[in-house]
């Protein structure tokens, strides 16, 4: 997200350093209706020297602004310049070297609301809206107004374009990438889940998990046109740029939807889109994305603390590969099938091939000639499986393209040579086992590496079913101490699951039937007859008996 002064009091980077580098006898001057060095932004311009800054913080400043010397405004929380005389110019700038960020500037309506001669200032984040004419320049040279909001001209991808009948730029004046959303979208109180929809914008953010702190402010915006920041470190191709930022501490996690074109698939492959957020220093993937190509949106999630000032990048890859294994990827004691092995491309696919732990290369498919390829069913030869020795083995896959770098992709197996890949040790069938007496569960596994976790379940119907639970245990533990029930049965079998880290499972049961027998509770107590002691007998058969004497 590009940060934007109208929402955060921190000042872009950008802006800083312009402050910094002014010279030594520049000053800054703080307006705001009260408290500050001046309370107008015409009395702060008039006081100031060429190379000065005059920080503007929130409030409603009823203006005609005229800017004519070397100055830098900048606003702070999103103050409003509206035009006095609404015939007039809201800001009229004559000055060179002004820039001019972080404002809302209206109430021209039948004037113009930044008016420009003379001059080639830089305007910057700003709300240009409800003025007859948005930007005004007289000038042949061009003029740079990047990244404002210019009402709510437009429709669709040109929401916020400046566009007639509304804050029209007339003149030479560069003004893409432009925003769909006001700086400041708008104020949300406490509630779950709080939503920042912006359709006209093609993006929705949910947050969820909220630690509030205050109100929270956001805004959701698509900006066309030129790359952000460093767009050379991002790990995909860009279709769109989208500009979000929240405000008010809000914590928790954010979800983000966003909308591509079909238009946008002539440059990137639809499975591979995913979202990227820039933290200041690398592009940052979302988690557990989402590609609905039947209505063109990609959802993923976010760190609600990383929407604070950067960008966020809809990309993707020129391809994408899908491999899908026929089983879990738990240690294999036979060799895997992969259910699914497809490709597409927006360059043709020549040939596909295939090598194990770097061996040498295997044709797979040559003369493909098209964007996708897929091979359902696709396995290596029971020759290369007996080859292999148990441990961790890996796939490459190649595939060559006309015009185009080569697309490589690897898929990680392990190799077991116990066909059973676990085993259920004890109880295993025959035993007679007594209600509340410990019995120790015994199992192996081929290797602890990747175990999350053991769910241990027993059956009294012969194997047929499982469905009592007797203990999840965390963590690849290999035995447990079980006080059976107080059931009868001859039917009784233990099954042992192994779950793995990837969600993975593996199992094995008892091999044979064994017996629980039932026990019998009672209750023994002294009766008391008014103070006199009495005897009594309980015998309890088969196959227990109990006496007991006062």
């Amino acid at each position: 997200m590009i940060s934007r002064r109208g929402v955060s009091s921190i000042l872009p980077l950008w802006l800083a350093v312009l402050i910094l580098i002014a010279s030594a006898d520049a000053a800054t001057y703080t307006v705001c209706p009260s408290g500050c060095s001046k309370s107008s932004i015409q009395d702060a311009i008039n006081n100031a020297s060429p190379g000065d800054t005059i920080v503007v913080y929130s409030g409603t400043y009823n203006e005609n602004v005229v800017v004519d010397k070397t100055l830098k405004l900048v606003g702070i929380n999103n103050p409003t310049i509206n035009a006095a005389n609404p015939s007039g110019n809201a800001v009229s700038i004559t000055g060179s070297g002004v820039v001019l960020t972080g404002f809302t500037i209206t109430g021209a309506s039948t004037g113009n609301g930044i008016d420009v001669s003379n001059t080639s200032p830089l305007i910057f984040y700003n709300n240009i809206e409800g003025n007859g004419v948005g930007l005004r320049n007289t000038l042949t040279s061009t003029i740079l107004s990047r990244v404002c909001f210019w009402g709510e001209g437009g429709v669709g991808m040109d929401k916020g374009k400046p566009v007639s009948p509304n804050n029209i730029v007339l003149g030479s004046v560069d003004y893409a990438p432009w925003l769909t959303a006001r700086t400041i979208n708008g104020k949300i109180t406490k509630a779950s889940p709080v939503v920042f929809d912006n359709p006209d914008a093609g993006i929705r953010v949910e947050l969820s998990g909220i630690v509030y702190s205050g109100t929270i402010m956001g805004s959701a915006a698509y900006m066309p046109g030129e790359e952000p920041y460093d767009a050379s470190k991002l790990p995909a191709i860009p279709i769109r740029y989208l500009d979000v930022i929240l405000t008010g501490n809000p914590g928790g996690e954010a979800t983000i939807t966003a909308t591509y074109a079909d238009a946008d698939l002539a440059y990137v492959a639809e499975n591979s889109l995913n979202l990227y957020v820039w933290d200041g220093s690398n592009w940052i993937a979302a988690t557990d994305t989402a590609v609905n190509a039947a209505e063109n949106r990609v959802s993923g999630k976010f760190s609600a603390s990383l929407l604070t000032g950067s960008p966020i990048a809809l990309a993707g890859k020129d391809y994408s590969v899908t491999i899908e294994p026929a089983s879990s990827p738990v240690p294999y004691a036979t060799k895997p099938v992969l259910t699914t092995l497809q490709v597409e491309s927006i360059w043709d696919l020549l040939t596909a091939e295939y090598r194990i732990d770097g061996g040498d290369w295997n044709i797979i498919s040559t003369g493909i000639y098209a964007k996708s390829w897929y091979y359902p069913g696709w396995s290596i030869t029971d020759d290369e499986w007996a080859s292999l020795g148990p441990g961790s083995h890996v796939i490459t896959f190649r595939f060559t393209r006309a015009g185009a770098p080569n697309i490589t992709e690897t898929w990680l197996f392990v190799k077991s040579m116990d066909t059973n890949l676990v085993r259920l040790i004890t109880p295993n069938g025959g035993e007679v086992l007594k209600r509340q007496i410990p019995v120790t569960i015994t199992w192996t596994m081929p290797s602890s590496a990747s175990v999350s976790g053991v769910v241990l379940s027993y059956s009294t119907d012969g194997g047929k079913t499982y469905p009592h639970t007797i203990a999840s245990i965390m963590g690849p533990a290999t035995s447990f101490t079980w006080r059976p029930p107080n059931i009868a049965t001859t039917q009784a079998r233990v099954k042992v699951t192994v779950i793995y880290e990837t969600g993975a499972e593996a199992s094995d049961t008892s091999d044979g039937d064994f017996t629980i027998q039932k026990g019998y509770s009672f209750t023994a107590w002294r009766p008391d007859f008014g103070g006199y002691y009495t005897s009594f007998r309980a015998w309890l058969k088969p196959p227990y008996s109990f006496r007991a004497g006062w």
